[in-house]
């Protein structure tokens, strides 16, 4: 079935299809390329730009395909790689968390067969599809939610900069022996939730708060266990935020991103989510 959609002035056939929530731009230039997308009733070209009032339609097998796209959550565990670009080595490239999406590690039966009537073909699981990109890398050390997705719009809601969207976590952190500053808990929570820059730039507001059941100090040595929500992702961002008040990180772990959690799963299984999930 053909998606009609209104078009922007002078602007982009990627763009407008990407504003319409019908795809990426990534995915719209493709779709263009291989005659698929309508201006009008007739095919668009690459690069085009879609006048005021015009019609822009999905033509129905590119309509079909993006619904069908496959997005894929689930729980890492620790010293498995999130995304092919991090596998340097041949062990890295063995312990690829994409290799988990198997039909064994399905979560449950009814998971499975949610899988199976949408590719019926891939009897191996999601680990056999193409394009199955993580989206929201997680590092090598920690465990939690992961997200697999066949669709750019996902991606794209996930990892785009200055995105609404929360990840939350729990961290476990130890007190450095040699720290030499501040050493009173509300302290750092409050340089936590607002007084941290990385990279010479000053990071969004999160939310943090203390899960343990301790106020004061910590002793060097001393463990603390604090949820974070952050609403951006910067390279490794919470262990070195915890560098900067004097803890290392000892477990991490993402429980949700949006309203998608991590519930119902063990360590090394998925599930098919429903991007309205997040």
């Amino acid at each position: 079935m053909a998606s009609d959609r209104g078009g922007g002035g002078g602007t982009h056939i990627n763009k407008v299809l990407s504003e319409l929530g019908l795809c990426s731009r990534r995915e719209a230039d493709k779709l263009v390329e291989r005659g698929l997308v309508l201006i009008d009733g007739r095919r668009a070209k690459t690069g085009e730009k879609v006048s005021v009032g015009a019609k822009v339609q999905l033509q129905d097998e590119a309509w079909a395909e993006q619904q069908s796209k496959v997005n894929v959550v689930l729980f890492k565990p620790p010293n498995w790689v999130s995304q092919n670009k991090d596998a340097v080595t041949e062990r890295d490239r063995q312990r690829l968390a994409v290799r988990l999406l198997t039909r064994d590690n399905c979560a449950t039966e009814t998971a499975w067969n949610d899988f199976a009537r949408l590719r019926p073909h891939a009897k191996e699981g999601p680990v056999a599809l193409k394009e199955m990109a993580c989206a929201g890398r997680l590092d090598f050390e920690s465990s939690g939610l992961l997200i697999f997705t066949q669709d750019g719009r996902v991606a794209r809601t996930i990892i785009e900069e200055g995105g609404k969207l929360e990840k939350r976590y729990v961290v476990e952190v130890k007190r450095d022996a040699g720290w030499k500053g501040p050493n009173v808990i509300e302290w750092a929570v409050s340089k936590l939730r607002n007084g941290i820059s990385l990279d010479g730039a000053k990071l969004q507001e999160a939310d943090v708060r203390v899960k343990s059941q301790k106020k004061g100090r910590v002793a060097p040595g001393e463990t603390l266990k604090l949820e974070i929500v952050l609403r951006e992702g910067k390279y490794r961002q919470i262990r070195r935020m915890c560098e900067l008040v004097g803890f290392t990180v000892t477990d991490l772990q993402r429980v949700a991103v949006g309203r998608l959690t991590v519930k119902g799963l063990e360590e090394g299984q998925w599930r098919l989510f429903d991007p309205r999930e997040l």
